[in-house]
């Protein structure tokens, strides 16, 4: 039940963060391409890299609670890989395909790429 709860909580925080990038990128990016969905895929990517391997090298099982709290639900309801589904789609559908093209690469690119960086950051850290 713990872990519920802490999935829950960092959920909330997650979905809060999440809505706060996008409303920022709406008031001061004017462009079709989803720039908000690609900045918080990537730095969502980011943090569970260095998060996981930070955690894993660090601190022992109990300090797991962590990973539930974080990755799973600030994390999980953080990124959007369904918003970026859905953007790509509706890039297509409007006749947008070198932008929907652009958007699936990007996104798949530099969020593997921000993940082998989180990895390698976190292994950087000495407790």
């Amino acid at each position: 039940m713990k872990n519920v709860i802490l999935v829950g909580l960092g959920g909330a925080l997650g979905a809060i963060s999440r809505y706060g990038v996008g409303c920022f990128f709406r008031a001061y990016v004017e462009h079709p391409f989803p720039y908000a969905t690609l900045v918080v895929n990537v730095s969502g990517c980011l943090a569970i890299g260095v998060l996981y391997t930070a955690i894993r090298a660090h601190f022992p099982p109990p300090f797991l609670s962590l990973l539930v709290i974080i990755g799973i639900g600030f994390l999980g309801a953080y990124t959007t890989f369904s918003t970026y589904g859905f953007e790509t789609i509706e890039l297509m559908r409007n006749a947008k395909m070198s932008l929907a093209l652009i958007n699936i690469a990007l996104n798949n690119i530099l969020c593997l790429a921000a993940v082998v960086c989180g990895v390698f950051l976190g292994g950087l850290i000495k407790l």
